[in-house]
């Protein structure tokens, strides 16, 4: 139900607007409820039976925007508290104008699991796979590279990353210079 949850995400940013300063929650928290506001009104857009290039285009921007929020937060500009409410409140604007247009329900596949052997004899060729894997969310540039190969030398073997975070080429750096065999990670 993708539609129905960035209609939820907006009305949370929403509500958030609303509250007395000192009850306001932190704008790390405000930026990741945008962007999972946004994932989910792209995800919705896939389900449109015809070419919606406007909506297409006006959530491309919106993306544009939550980056510009989250890379505010990240880098601890004086003003991220400003930029995130300013992005939070677009958020809420767009999908409320774009709701009635976004389908509530929509089936999309779920991705076929692949393994680098095309051919895996069992189910005990995969790499087992730690319960809590060490996490990337807040980490760029030589900070992210640096924790990853530090955690990958000391044993972990699960790194928690996502396209959202914009920090893949520093996994893979860590993760090449490390030389550990790629098939004992799980990403």
């Amino acid at each position: 139900p993708f539609g129905e949850a960035a209609m939820f995400a907006a009305e949370s940013l929403q509500i958030s607007a609303g509250l007395a300063e000192d009850e306001v929650p932190d704008p790390v928290l405000i930026a990741m409820v945008a962007r999972y506001a946004h994932n989910n009104a792209r995800l919705a857009l896939r389900c449109l039976p015809e070419d919606k290039g406007s909506l297409r285009s006006a959530i491309a921007e919106l993306g544009s925007a939550v980056d510009t929020a989250q890379d505010a937060v990240r880098s601890r500009h004086p003003a991220a508290k400003d930029i995130v409410a300013a992005v939070a409140q677009e958020t809420t604007q767009l999908l409320r104008s774009l709701g009635p247009q976004l389908p509530k329900r929509c089936p999309i596949p779920a991705p076929v699991a692949r393994h680098s052997d095309p051919e895996p004899a069992s189910k005990g060729d995969f790499p087992p796979r730690a319960a809590v894997g060490f996490g990337t969310h807040e980490l760029q540039g030589s900070e992210c590279y640096t924790a990853v190969l530090a955690a990958l030398k000391a044993g972990v073997r699960h790194i928690d990353t996502a396209q959202g975070y914009r920090n893949a080429a520093e996994v893979g750096r860590a993760m090449r210079d490390s030389q550990v065999p790629r098939d004992e990670v799980y990403l």
